[in-house]
């Protein structure tokens, strides 16, 4: 009878310990999931910041120039673009 109980003692400490086991996969899943949901969002996020940053307005005729004096001087002109963020 002793051997099994002993054997019995066995099997329910590797049954616990096989439980707690799987708790700790479950828990570090979880985590590995709320990771790849972070990041999934945050390029979410930043596909569309991009997505607002690329509409460009451009003025009628030619492209409009701004030019510092130091260039102005050496005969250089400066391009800028002109970007309108909706939101």
């Amino acid at each position: 009878m002793k051997e099994y109980h002993d054997d019995w003692a066995t099997v329910q400490a590797l049954h616990e310990r096989w439980i707690r086991q799987e708790q700790v996969e479950d828990a570090h899943h979880s985590a590995d999931v709320a990771r790849a949901q972070a990041e999934a969002d945050r390029l979410q996020h930043e596909a569309a910041e991009q997505t607002k940053k690329q509409v460009q307005v451009k003025s009628p005729g030619d492209e409009p120039t701004r030019s510092c004096r130091c260039c102005m001087a050496k005969g250089k002109s400066l391009v800028f673009d002109l970007w309108v963020v909706f939101g």
